[in-house]
């Protein structure tokens, strides 16, 4: 793996990490905050990820996902069929699960981050 591309895959772990991490989502998971830290009260979930996404949509954290045309990603995705069911696909997936995500929002004023949908990785695979 190129150092680029490691680049680009930490930025999507990231951006999951993130989501994953913010004081507003370890608050709605159970966690204690407290000086912006989260500690977290570990206990055996039971069931799906679905089902716990459905019981507590992440409370109060919000996402803005910014309407990029899809001009930029199209050629990328069409590029190399791997971007749909390969490792690539992450960065599709991500894109997709936030658009439908309870954690979305329309307003920016509301946001807590920011998603831009570039497909960065599909765009450094090979023509």
């Amino acid at each position: 793996m190129t150092a680029a591309r490691a680049k680009v895959l930490l930025a999507v772990s990231s951006l999951s990490c993130l989501l994953l991490s913010s004081p507003a989502a370890s608050a709605a998971a159970g966690a204690e905050v407290a000086g912006g830290v989260a500690h977290r009260n570990i206990e055996r979930i039971a069931g799906s990820a679905g089902d716990v996404l459905e019981d507590n949509p992440v409370g109060r954290l919000k996402v803005f996902v910014y309407d990029l045309p899809s001009k930029y990603n199209k050629r990328i995705v069409t590029k190399d069929p791997r971007c749909l069911n390969h490792m690539f696909a992450a960065e599709i997936f991500m894109h997709r699960f936030l658009l439908s995500s309870a954690v979305r929002t329309l307003k920016p004023e509301e946001a807590d981050w920011f998603y831009a949908p570039v497909y960065t990785t599909c765009d450094l695979t090979p023509a």
